[in-house]
């Protein structure tokens, strides 16, 4: 059975922040609370401003070490993530349920971060360089802060939002306080946190290896136009079928659509027309693009969603796969969801 311990400076200054908050959360009911945390950042719980302000304070007095580490985090501060890996996986968490228990401690997770030479992102939020989306849309500025061998990234209006954020690199090596097995000294693998204080949890991410990744979609590659993860046959109920290359297509000059490039599909349309797949910015955990013809004045919608997210209350397609979704559900979910063969 895998064990916890969760108790780094960086964490503890963080959970310190949120417990500032504690007593207007208690007067939530526990069940409310608890399903709440099982989520990153679905709530707008306001925090102590004081308390975030002395967060940023403390860890501003310690520096980053990178040498020695198989994460670079000098790196990493200018905006270029090339040297991690492409998806990551949740190994842990930790939440607040307001009982007077204080933080719990809870192995595995179905969460995933998906990575790419530029953005770092879970679906819901994204880190580009020094800028953080949240889950709603806002953008922040941010600020990054060494602490012992990890690397804190922190919001430049922490004192001004009512849901503050923080992400969190630790390098394998780095680190004796956050143990996923009771065995080992140091993190053995490189490690990633998120941490939001509306919900007062931390989901921690490790690197998925070869054994435990399948091909999926990544998301954060998408958005910068990297469409390799794409890449291979798609296929619907009705048997059709969209195979996906490894070519992509750049708008003509002649094109008046907004979108730059796009995934070559090898089928033509029905008029011999090459058609692209286009990717849009990450939003609800999944990706609103397109489908069709440069040569065309509009393209149908298309909905890009990764296995574990549901594209919209009423989406009926089989939520445990990829899925490409045709007109972006306006015709229906799984009618028109294709999945790989």
């Amino acid at each position: 059975m895998k064990k916890i311990t969760l108790m780094s400076t960086s964490l503890l200054l963080l959970l310190a922040l949120s417990a500032c908050g504690k007593t207007q959360n208690q007067a939530k009911s526990a069940s409310k609370s608890s399903a709440t945390h099982e989520r990153i950042g679905k709530t707008t719980t306001k925090t102590n401003k004081a308390a975030s302000r002395s967060t940023a304070t403390a860890t501003s007095q310690t520096t980053t070490k990178t040498s020695g580490t198989a994460m670079n985090l000098a790196q990493i501060k200018r905006g270029d993530y090339s040297g991690l890996a492409s998806h990551w996986h949740q190994v842990a968490m930790t939440y607040n349920r307001q009982d007077g228990k204080g933080v719990h401690y809870k192995t595995g997770g179905d969460k995933h971060l998906s990575v790419s030479k530029s953005t770092i992102t879970d679906g819901n939020v994204t880190l580009r360089g020094d800028q953080f989306t949240d889950d709603g849309g806002d953008t922040h500025s941010v600020n990054f802060k060494g602490d012992h061998g990890s690397l804190v990234t922190l919001l430049d209006d922490s004192d001004k939002v009512g849901v503050n954020w923080a992400v969190t690199f630790y390098p394998k090596g780095s680190t004796d306080k956050i143990k996923l097995n009771s065995d080992t000294k140091k993190n053995t693998q490189d490690l990633i946190t998120i941490w939001d204080s509306g919900s007062q949890y931390t989901a921690i991410f490790a690197p998925s290896t070869a054994k435990t990744t399948t091909k999926r979609l990544n998301l954060a590659q998408l958005a910068d136009n990297n469409f390799s993860s794409l890449v291979g046959r798609w296929k619907n109920p009705a048997g059709k079928v969209l195979t996906v290359t490894n070519r992509v297509a750049k708008r003509p000059k002649s094109s008046q659509l907004a979108l730059a490039a796009g995934a070559v599909i090898q089928e033509k349309s029905s008029d011999g027309k090459q058609q692209v797949i286009g990717a849009g910015k990450v939003t609800n955990g999944m990706i609103q693009g397109s489908f069709g013809s440069f040569s065309n004045m509009t393209m149908e919608p298309l909905l890009i969603v990764p296995a574990g997210v549901k594209a919209e209350k009423g989406d009926d397609s089989n939520v445990k796969k990829d899925r490409l979704i045709m007109g972006g559900g306006q015709g229906g979910y799984a009618s028109e969801a294709y999945y790989r063969d």
